[in-house]
């Protein structure tokens, strides 16, 4: 359900996004497979679960969830996600990028990798503002993935990771100016 309205699928909840509410969505306990998903401009969305053992999100695609441009958000809470694709530049989860004020939260949740990558303009990559990303009771393995949280070209950066886990390759944080 989102916003106390049945539907079919996961997949169908959040195509009915938009930018004028704040979504909440409900997930029973499973597996729910989604293609990737972009949320922008505004857009506010959080997928509660029903326990990481419980509820899972499979994504068809290298990134499942992309915050694209100002003032975007997403939530998780209780689930894991599965990243289907693993190809040459790594799974990602969440991949926010052009855009300042956007904000990530998970708590109580799997195998999430964050890709933040500042604004592209016509000359090339400038940097944005203002990104806030808050982990609690987190987890992510994958000694294969070059970093777990991986920050380029932000600045007003606001990190919270608290009892959580990131075992990597190299850089569980990355953050570049």
């Amino acid at each position: 359900t989102m916003n106390g309205t049945p539907y079919d699928s996961l997949s169908e909840a959040l195509k009915a996004v938009s930018s004028s509410e704040n979504a909440v969505i409900s997930l029973p306990s499973g597996e729910h497979t989604i293609d990737s998903v972009t949320f922008e401009n505004g857009e506010h969305v959080t997928i509660l679960g029903n326990g990481e053992s419980e509820t899972t999100i499979s994504v068809n695609g290298q990134v499942a969830f992309h915050l694209v441009n100002d003032d975007a958000s997403l939530t998780l809470e209780d689930l894991t996600v599965v990243v289907n694709d693993n190809s040459k530049n790594g799974a990602r989860v969440v991949r926010m990028v052009n855009g300042d004020d956007m904000s990530f939260s998970a708590e109580n949740t799997n195998n999430i990798a964050l890709y933040i990558n500042g604004a592209w303009n016509e000359s090339g990559l400038t940097q944005s503002s203002g990104v806030n990303v808050s982990l609690t009771n987190f987890t992510y393995e994958d000694n294969s993935a070059h970093s777990g949280l991986y920050f380029q070209n932000y600045s007003d950066i606001d990190l919270s990771v608290q009892q959580s886990s990131l075992t990597v390759d190299k850089y569980a944080i990355n953050i570049q100016a």
